[in-house]
């Protein structure tokens, strides 16, 4: 039972990357992992969605995410939905997720 458990969570858990163009020399990235809670829509730190994982910074101006059984294929565009700093929670979307889980 936890092993069928484990296999259906691994289609909703996602790597995410942020990135943002610093400076003309230096580029930005953090990574994190997130979790789909509804059909593209992704819950990750709030804190991973600033440069240098400092909320005192900007946010990342990209985000890209992957679910863990694609790792290897091509990346989704991300957007911020929301940021709740407090509880250090964020939401991003992906306007066309591969999966609805």
């Amino acid at each position: 039972m936890f092993n069928k458990a484990c296999s259906q969570v691994r289609e909703s858990i996602y790597g995410v990357i942020g990135s943002s163009q610093v400076n003309a020399k230096r580029v930005s990235c953090t990574n994190a992992t997130a979790f789909m809670i509804a059909p593209g829509v992704l819950c990750t730190a709030a804190h991973f969605i600033h440069v240098e994982n400092n909320r005192s910074k900007p946010i990342h101006t990209s985000f890209e995410a992957i679910r863990a059984p694609d790792i290897g294929q091509k990346m989704e565009t991300a957007k911020l939905i929301a940021e709740e700093s407090n509880r250090d929670i964020a939401l991003l979307r992906i306007d066309s997720p591969h999966s609805n889980i």
